[in-house]
């Protein structure tokens, strides 16, 4: 995998679950996404690390699927919603997200 972008923003978060209505304020967190591609072009991820105000913090891997040659995003993996900060990242390196924002 090839690093193609690294975004950093601070953020709220929350944990969500989807079996059951449930969402958990964890308070605001600094946050790094980094984006790589495989040579192919039709595969990524985004690697998303945060750290919350107590010093805890995680790493959640996002997989990332494109339809050959064109950089449309066709589907995504690893989170409930794909982040609105993880869409930026993105479109800022000329991605087609219109998947996702439909």
């Amino acid at each position: 995998m090839i690093l193609v972008a690294t975004k950093k923003f601070e953020s709220e978060l929350f944990l969500e679950r989807s079996i059951t209505p449930y969402r958990q304020p964890l308070g605001k967190a600094e946050n790094e996404m980094n984006f790589y591609m495989d040579e192919s072009g039709t595969e990524g991820m985004i690697e998303w690390e945060y750290t919350l105000a107590d010093g805890d913090g995680d790493c959640e891997g996002i997989g990332l699927w494109f339809s050959d040659g064109d950089k449309k995003l066709t589907d995504y993996d690893g989170v409930f919603e794909l982040p609105k900060e993880a869409i930026e990242l993105l479109k800022e390196n000329g991605y087609d997200c219109s998947y996702v924002e439909e």
